[in-house]
């Protein structure tokens, strides 16, 4: 599996460090917008905490 910074490099790899740091910034001001957590993935919010976790 991937991991997070390996896969945001490999994503981002046509963009100059520039880019990839306006990039960044856009996209945490359109999370701050939306109210989102930061790095928290917006489909947790629905996970009960009151029942155990299912096994994968």
């Amino acid at each position: 599996m991937m991991k997070t910074a390996a896969h945001e490099q490999h994503l981002c790899q046509a963009l100059s460090p520039d880019e990839h740091q306006q990039l960044t910034g856009l996209l945490r001001r359109l999370a701050e917008q939306q109210g989102l957590t930061p790095g928290v993935h917006p489909g947790y919010r629905s996970l009960r905490t009151d029942r155990p976790a299912r096994n994968r």
